[in-house]
């Protein structure tokens, strides 16, 4: 069996062999921590001398990109990682088996700049079992996430990545804007104070946006979540912040905005529902937050989230 780190400067060891079906399981003092779906055709890599260099250059940071039938915005936001002024990162974008064009579309942008790597899934896991896969192949220190629908401004990495290696936080997220399906900028700003933020705040209201996130996994350790501990019906991106910042780690806010959100087309009663009901079983089920403890973080949860209720019927 071949011993190597599962991210490149977190210090921590995995062991790790293969189980039909199933891409590595990794074991971590003798005990099964993680599993992730079987790729189709492993990562795309560079063919050429000089994108092999390129590629074997670890970078400091990680962008995970999961990634589902997204061939009508999947080129800008590729495109706004590209444009970054911050350069050393790698884009790990894993494909959750698209019908569309979208793999076709990564591959050409590949030709041109060898920082971008593809994981092909060979069947449908979801946004969640989407991202642990991109988090396997991720070899940065720190890692960013950001969807294939989403955008990130040009500043938003050098603005983020020195807080987290000069300051002591594991985690870093922002400000960050509000945009229809079609791309329109509504205006309206999902703000983060600039301030610092403990496990429990997040607990009660989580003001992390995926799209912003930065992870620092020198201090919290290799990121992933657990199968055994979530569904698609929960949040997975919440379950990873609320690892992040375990055992008294804390996360940084950056109140000016860095990044775009796009809206689904998805009704807004619907996406609703099935955000509070993730929520909830996080909190009970994934946390194992007592009963009481746990309705009172998800009434805060609501009554912070109520007005963006109304706000996306005005963005529709």
């Amino acid at each position: 069996m071949a011993t190597q780190p599962l991210n490149a400067g977190c210090q921590r060891f995995v062991t790790r062999f293969f189980v039909h079906g199933l891409c590595p399981w990794c074991l971590q003092d003798g005990k099964k921590i993680i599993g992730w779906p079987q790729l189709k055709r492993g990562i795309a890599m560079p063919t050429s001398a000089t994108d092999r260099r390129v590629q074997d250059a670890v970078p400091s940071v990680s962008v995970i990109m999961p990634m589902y039938n997204a061939a009508d915005v999947i080129v800008e936001a590729i495109e706004s990682v590209i444009a970054q002024t911050y350069t050393d990162w790698e884009l790990v974008v894993a494909d959750d088996c698209s019908s569309d064009d979208s793999v076709a579309l990564v591959k050409a942008l590949m030709q041109s700049d060898a920082r971008i790597r593809l994981v092909e899934l060979d069947k449908n896991v979801g946004s969640t079992g989407c991202r642990n896969a991109a988090l396997q192949a991720a070899r940065g220190r720190f890692v960013a996430f950001l969807d294939g629908d989403d955008i990130w401004l040009p500043h938003k990495l050098e603005t983020q990545i020195p807080l987290l290696r000069d300051g002591p936080h594991a985690l870093c997220c922002s400000s960050y804007e509000v945009m229809s399906h079609t791309g329109r900028k509504t205006g309206r700003v999902r703000k983060v104070a600039a301030r610092t933020y403990s496990y429990s705040y997040i607990l009660k209201n989580n003001v992390i946006g995926c799209l912003t996130s930065v992870v620092d996994t020198l201090k919290t350790g290799p990121l992933y979540v657990d199968p055994s501990q979530w569904s698609e019906r929960s949040r997975g991106d919440y379950v990873l912040w609320l690892n992040a910042l375990q055992n008294g780690r804390t996360a940084i806010g950056v109140n000016e905005v860095l990044a775009l959100y796009r809206l689904s087309r998805n009704s807004v009663s619907s996406r609703k529902i099935m955000a509070a009901g993730g929520m909830w079983r996080v909190l009970r089920y994934n946390r194992k937050l007592p009963l009481v403890v746990a309705m009172g973080c998800f009434a805060s949860y609501a009554v912070m989230r109520l007005p963006r209720v109304f706000e996306r019927f005005l963005t529709r």
